[in-house]
């Protein structure tokens, strides 16, 4: 729906110049791939304008607008859809400020309006609500489109969900207990953007709760200097890389909690609950309690009419209405509380005058269709009383007892009654997608919330007989057992260890499956939750999946397969089976595939159809499986995969971990090769053989297959064709040459057919090389049943296999090096080897080939062609983050067994312990653990955790990095300077759910004389070099990302607990860990309807130039984002990301045509005011679009995604250019900042990323006329660059390139000359000298040489002078004239800019101080390099555009 929650009558963030986008038709045709000839739009698919009138509010007094509560509109206009219901209206609408007010109600036709739409609705008479719009109006003009909101009598359910919205506006927020996390969704965009705003807010809150605790005295000094440091200008002095820590990951500013207005004293379900039998038949629901902040304490009373105050007291029980005027009855309880009390009017007012909601409206919006991210370091926020919190579960259920319960919801067939709809349309498939996305969204949510209980052993098992691996569970209709082989399936394949993949492998599938989306094919909601160090798989439940086969039931099947199965019906029980395990024959419900691996093997019609579908889908081959008999069986996927059907009739897939062949070649040589690098050393075994191939990896190496055929099929063609040609030109008779003329012609149209793709071949075996377990034999050791490699599928899987190993990954880490793929993280990391098919297990072969021994296995010539030398620095960060990635993975693997054994009461020391041991060891060499004996045991003994010593931790992270990636660690990597801590302490935390409380950890061991109690945030501590100060020497303070400040004073939270950390001996303690979270895996698919609808509309305008319908199908795109992923997703952040680059990329050239066109009517008119006509869709096309959706991809990104993720912090950067391309010089500034603190937190102090964020930084510091801080900063850039680089690398040429230019703009003209004179060396011996870059940057340096001649005259020229005035006696005299007459003609040229004469002043003598050339301070800066070049002063046509392709290369 095109209308979200937000000021009356404003349109979506994504349409909120007013209009709605038109493309529900084009989309269609655009998704289809028709844009040729006239679209036929179909007005029945439009989006439309709905009026909707709202009820009167006579209990609200006229005064409340002017208090800042929203006013009711009269009426509303809403932008739907016609496929939408009125349900989906009111779920808008409760979270409105137009109508979150509203209690029950109902929709009605005006009664002008009744009638019309073909009599279908009576006068006076309900509109349905699950009925779709344009059925509703079906026959009314789009302009006549009108409802009225109506009051309904209430029901207790409505009453209840009334009272909670009141309490999730008064009391929720990220700190309510009730959330798992802390913080969950935290955006600190607007706290970066409008830090001015946020210190104010949290000055007074901080004065209203001192005042409110009698403790104002002393009490405002830290907020205080927080206002100081937030106003001060960004990087006012440059002293090298800020010195930030972990704590910038929340600025300052937004720490505290914000202010949140009390409304009520306390509002709570009355004692007097239930209502008494009698009263429940008068239309009593329930009662209230509520204290108002006049004093007054009240007893409400729900009932069908509404909501009134009634006569009750604490003691005497009275729920009849007080008098008439008193009684306030009304249908909305805040309207109630509105006119009783003038104070919670006041007060509830503020809530929506929130200037963050009016700054950023998706900072507060409420995320429906994605889990929060929560940060890894946390605020700890005080707790509260609300005496509602704990009656939430009532007002949720409605029941006092578990016997009461309502049937909770049927997973099972809300998803496949999803999946059923129609989608022949694409309005259809619209629909399905956003009903699909919505249902996952909540399944998982539900999931990870039931996952605790069963967990914490709230839940009775289904077979609580089993042993408690084996043991299932049934919550809210979620099938819930553990991520272990507890019932003996993977005993041969690894255990417990190959069941933790397996599972994780499925949901995978299930993925796979729903992105394939087969008709007839029916797929469980799976989602995996590891929490408290165990994997737990919830799904949702097949009817009838435990029903026994009926004697005389026979599994339909279609022609001769009906026989068998009758046959096989008669057949006695298979006798090779155990006599104590039941007949899998027995199982009626798996009816394809194997029922317990090939022992038992059926096949169905129906499911073979479908499945066939899916293989060709996922590129696998039909192929034969012997079972226990010896028959062989044709299937089109793994023997694992099985086809059940439902007691509903149904066709389900089920256990669909192996859709994708094993890895052969990793099973051969690496289960226990040799370690790697390691000579002859072996590691041990691999924990498992569930080793397979990624379907990233299938799809790649077959698109690569279909190339060479490709390739190879051309080639024939043209050989045949020149062979046929050679032939035909010996025949010379007249009969001949017609005949040879007409094979030509023949010839020449068979070279132009395009290829029949369907003649290429390639499909995969997934049971190629996959062991089994003889069926007869129960000591025999499994063997692959299928290795016939004469079958092309079976050969497929080994070369893809070896395709991985000899291709992708070589092909990876070049790119790295060439700076095509960018691993700021391990996660970044991971992100890319799955996106190229490489499994996390080749960690140690990326780690190994990017090490310098091996780079002799890497194609140099290319690499250097590419990068210059500086493609061994891109090595090293590889082989780092990939280090650290198995490490983390290692950790975690270690922690999760150690949480599994601890006592909840001992979770937090268990985690606090872990990380001394992994982290602290220098700080304290030998930590000890904090355990809490049970006052059950009679006998307690020191748990496995609590003996964990860093020596035993390294041994275990040793042992697990050899055996999971063949890869061997430094002995003393986790005690010397090669492990970056503050990362891996972000990573292990990130990864296995920890929010830690947000303060400085410090890692080093303290120093004999250590003062101010700083500790060092980063094992290289060393900062980039400060440059020396060309003009402004005397930098003595730090900007805003460092702890000390001018003048000794300090910054709020930062000190703090740096003297905290004094304290503790060692670097966590248990009270530092404040909150373990669950971390949930989902199969929720990407939508194809959005985005087929973006990627149509982003061809249509970039590669087609079809501007005004490209601008319409993207419009569509992101408006299908908004439906089906939610406004608050990750998906609708990248969406809105994509569209302000390609709008950002379009307007400037939107721009140029548009001058281009002003110039040419000045001339055709004579005259310079003229007017010219702008496209329709140039308004769409602006920078301030762009800039907008960017603001929003930020916020969303930090909300969805994290702070620190690595996503966000790409947003960010995009924004800070964003930010500098609208001259919005100050809040890039704050970006670019940003920036830098989360590259310092993810990254580190030394990172090759670090050079570009140093060089965007100067251009903003350039734009905004800062030359001198510039210089400086492009300075550490060149120096960070020369160290990282070295001298030889193309990045390092580039940052030189922009450094002699910004040399050049304050006068430093022998210096500009010297740097660019290095710059063009690189630039010949890696591009060439007829490369542009090279062309250009020769260009520069002549003309800079030249400057730098004329300047050097000049000096000596004006040398000469002032010896001769010196001579005649005038020199003091006429030198102070001189520099006051420079002085005065700056700001004279200042003040005709619009500069300040004080500005000027300190220009003009800044430059005669340091010895520069003088140049004029007024020019802009492409005038300044014309000047400076010799190419013309500021009204010269020079053209210098060198810069931006320069710095392109190596970046």
């Amino acid at each position: 729906m095109a209308a979200e929650p937000q000021p009356a009558a404003t349109p979506s963030p994504a349409h909120q110049d007013g209009t709605s986008s038109d493309a529900g038709a084009n989309g269609e045709v655009a998704v289809n791939g028709s844009h040729s000839g006239e679209i036929q739009v179909d007005e029945e698919l439009l989006p439309f304008d709905l009026v909707l009138h709202f009820p009167e509010r006579p209990l609200v007094p006229a005064t409340a607008t002017s208090l800042g509560l929203p006013a009711t509109p009269s009426p509303l206009k809403l932008a739907v859809q016609p496929s939408e219901t009125l349900n989906d209206i009111r779920i808008t609408l409760a979270d409105s400020p137009e109508g979150y007010w509203l209690g029950s109600y109902c929709f009605k036709r005006p009664a002008a309006k009744a009638g019309q739409a073909n009599g279908a609705v009576a006068k006076s008479e309900r509109v349905g609500e699950w009925v779709e719009l344009k059925d509703i109006f079906d026959g009314v003009p789009k302009g006549e489109r009108e409802l009225s909101i109506a009051y309904a009598p209430l029901n207790e359910a409505e009453a209840r969900n009334h009272i909670q919205r009141l309490r999730d506006l008064l009391q929720g927020g990220p700190q309510d207990p009730i959330n798992a996390a802390i913080d969950a969704g935290l955006s600190v965009h607007d706290a970066v953007r409008h830090p001015e705003e946020w210190t104010k807010e949290a000055v007074g809150f901080a004065a209203a709760q001192a005042a409110a605790n009698n403790k104002a005295k002393g009490s405002k000094k830290a907020p205080v200097d927080l206002a100081e440091e937030a106003a001060k200008v960004p990087f006012e002095k440059w002293n090298g890389w800020p010195d930030s820590n972990a704590t910038q990951l929340i600025p300052p500013q937004a720490r505290s909690a914000r202010f949140s207005p009390t409304c009520l004293r306390s509002i709570s379900l009355s004692a007097w609950n239930p209502p008494p039998q009698p009263l429940r038949a008068r239309g009593h629901l329930l009662y209230l309690q509520i204290t108002t902040l006049e004093g007054e304490t009240v007893h409400l009373t729900a009932s069908v009419n509404g909501f009134y105050i009634n006569k009750s007291t604490s003691s005497r029980f009275d729920p009849a209405p007080r008098p008439k005027s008193e009684a306030y009855l009304s249908n909305s309880l805040f309207d109630l509380l509105c006119g009783f009390s003038p104070l919670f009017l006041n007060n509830f007012a503020k809530i929506f005058s929130d200037p963050l909601s009016a700054r950023d409206f998706f900072a507060v919006l409420p995320m429906t269709n994605c889990i929060a991210a929560a940060p890894w370091l946390a605020n700890n926020h005080s707790h509260t009383a609300d005496p509602l919190r704990p009656q939430t579960a009532y007002l949720l259920t409605g029941t006092m007892g578990v016997d009461s319960l309502e049937g909770t919801r049927d997973w099972n067939e809300e998803i496949q009654a999803a999946r059923e709809l129609p989608r022949s349309t694409l309005a259809e498939r619209h629909v399905r997608e956003r009903a699909l996305g919505r249902l996952f969204s909540d399944f998982a949510k539900s999931a990870a919330s039931a996952v605790p209980k069963v967990a914490a052993g709230e839940v009775q098992a289904l077979n609580p007989m089993d042993k408690p691996e084996a043991q299932m569970f049934c919550v809210n209709n979620l099938f819930i057992s553990r991520g272990v082989d507890g019932v003996d399936i993977y005993p041969y394949l690894g255990g417990d260890e190959a069941a933790h993949v397996a599972v994780s492998k499925d949901v995978q599938g299930v993925r796979m499956l729903n992105t394939v989306d087969a008709d007839g094919l029916c797929l469980l909601g799976t989602v995996i939750v590891d929490w408290h160090g165990e994997r737990w798989v919830a799904q949702s439940i097949i009817p009838g999946l435990f029903r026994k086969k009926e004697e005389d039931e026979v599994v339909p099947k279609e022609g001769e397969e009906v026989k068998e199965a009758e046959a096989a019906a008669e057949k006695p029980k298979a006798a090779a089976l155990p006599s104590d395990k039941p007949s899998p024959a027995e199982d009626t419900q798996v009816i394809y595939g194997g029922v317990e691996g090939p022992e038992v093997i059926r096949t169905n019609a129906a499911f073979d159809k479908v499945f066939e579908q899916v293989a060709k889908s996922l590129r696998l081959s039909r192929h034969a499986v012997k079972d226990a008999q010896g028959k062989d069986h044709q299937l089109w996927l793994s023997v694992d995969s099985k086809g059940l059907r439902g007691a509903d009739g149904r066709k389900y897939a089920l256990d669909v971990a192996r859709l994708t062949p094993v890895d052969v070649m990793w099973l051969e040589e690496d289960m226990e090769g040799k370690l790697l690098g390691e000579g002859d050393a072996k590691g041990d075994r691999y924990p498992h053989e569930l080793a397979l191939l990624r379907p990233e990896l299938i799809e790649i190496y077959w698109d690569s297959e279909f190339r060479k055929w490709a390739r190879e099929q051309l080639a024939q063609r043209k050989k045949a064709s020149e062979e046929g040609i050679e032939k035909k030109s010996a025949i010379e008779n007249g009969d001949a040459k017609g005949e040879e003329s007409a094979d030509k012609k023949e010839d020449a149209e068979a070279a132009e057919e395009p290829l029949d793709s369907s003649a290429f071949q390639l499909s995969f075996n997934p049971d190629a090389f996959v062991k089994f377990k003889p069926p007869t034999d129960e000591t025999a050791a499994p063997t692959p049943m299928i290795t016939d490699e004469s079958d092309a599928s079976v050969a497929a899987v080994r070369a893809a296999s070896r395709y991985l190993r000899e291709s992708a990954i070589p092909r990876l880490v070049t790119d790295i090096a060439t700076g095509m793929a960018n691993v700021s993280d391990g996660q970044a990391l991971t992100r890319q080897m799955h996106a190229r098919g490489i499994n996390v297990r080749y960690l140690g072969h990326l780690a190994h080939l990017a090490a310098p021994a091996q780079h002799d296995r890497l194609d140099q010539t290319h690499l250097k062609q590419c990068t210059g030398s500086g493609w061994t620095a891109l090595l090293s960060v590889l082989h780092k983050v990939a280090v650290q990635e198995m490490v983390v993975r290692a950790a975690k693997k270690i922690l999760n067994n150690l949480l599994r054994t601890a006592s909840p009461v001992d979770l937090t020391a268990c985690v606090s312990h872990f990380l001394n041991c992994l982290l602290g060891a220098a700080r304290e060499s030998a930590p000890h653990a904090e355990w809490t004996p049970s006052p059950f045991d009679e006998s307690p003994e020191e748990p496995a955790w609590a003996k964990l010593t860093p020596a035993s931790l390294q041994e275990k992270v040793d042992f697990e990095v050899r055996r999971r990636y063949r890869f061997q660690l430094p002995s003393d990597y986790l005690t010397s300077g090669s492990a970056r801590k503050p990362q891996l302490l972000r990573e292990v935390s990130i990864r296995s759910g920890i929010q830690l409380k947000l303060q400085e950890y410090a890692f080093d061991a303290i120093a004999a004389g250590q003062a101010n109690g700083h500790h060092s945030t980063d094992s290289d501590s060393a900062r980039p070099a400060t440059p020396p100060a060309t003009s402004n020497k005397a930098a003595t303070s730090v900007s805003v990302g460092n702890k000390k400040k001018k003048g000794g004073k300090k910054v709020a939270g930062i000190d703090e607990v740096s003297a905290a950390a004094r304290t503790q001996s060692t670097t966590f303690s248990p009270e530092d860990v404040l909150n373990l979270l669950p971390i949930v895996k989902d199969s929720a698919p990407t939508s194809k309807v959005a985005e087929d609808a973006f990627e149509t509309g982003r061809i249509t305008m970039m590669s087609r130039g079809e501007r005004e319908l490209g601008v319409d199908l993207l419009l569509e795109g992101i408006s299908f984002h908004e439906t089906i992923y939610g406004m608050a997703h990750p998906e609708t952040a990248r969406c809105y990301a994509l569209f302000a680059a390609i709008v950002h990329q379009l307007s400037t050239l939107i721009n140029a045509e548009t001058a281009a066109k002003i110039r040419e009517e000045q001339e055709k008119q004579g005259k310079e005011d003229v007017q010219v006509e702008m496209s329709a869709y140039a308004e769409h096309l602006s920078g301030a679009t762009a800039l907008r959706y960017q603001r929003q991809a930020v916020t969303i990104s930090e909300r969805a995604l994290g702070l620190d993720h690595a996503e966000t912090l790409a947003q960010w950067s995009s924004l800070a250019i964003l930010e500098r391309a609208e001259g919005n010089h100050e809040a890039s500034l704050r970006c670019e900042r940003r920036v830098m603190q989360l590259q310092d937190i993810v990254l580190g102090a030394k990172h090759p990323d670090n050079v570009s964020a140093l060089s965007n930084l100067a251009t903003t510091l350039q734009a905004a006329r800062r030359f001198d801080d510039s210089l400086q900063v492009f300075t550490s850039a060149h120096n960070l660059a020369l160290e990282l680089f070295g001298p030889d690398a193309l990045v390092t040429a580039n940052v030189a390139f922009e450094l002699c230019q910004a040399q050049s703009l304050v006068g430093e003209l022998r210096a500009a000359l010297e740097t660019l004179k290095e710059s063009v060396r690189v630039f010949e011996a890696v591009l060439g000298k007829d490369h542009a870059h090279t062309k250009e940057a020769d260009v520069f340096l002549g003309r800079l040489a030249a400057a730098a001649v004329r300047a050097a005259k000049m000096e000596q020229s004006q040398k000469i002078r002032e010896a001769q005035i010196a001579a005649a006696g005038g020199a003091k005299r006429l030198g102070a004239g001189g520099a006051l007459a420079a002085a005065a003609a700056a700001a004279a040229q200042a003040g005709a800019k619009g500069q300040t004469s004080t500005a000027a002043s300190a220009s003009a003598s800044s430059s005669k101080k340091s010895g520069r050339t003088a140049v004029d301070p007024s020019l802009s800066v492409d005038e300044l390099v014309r000047y400076i070049s010799g190419s013309g002063g500021a009204g010269a046509g020079g053209n210098r555009k060198g810069k931006g392709k320069a710095a392109v290369v190596g970046k």
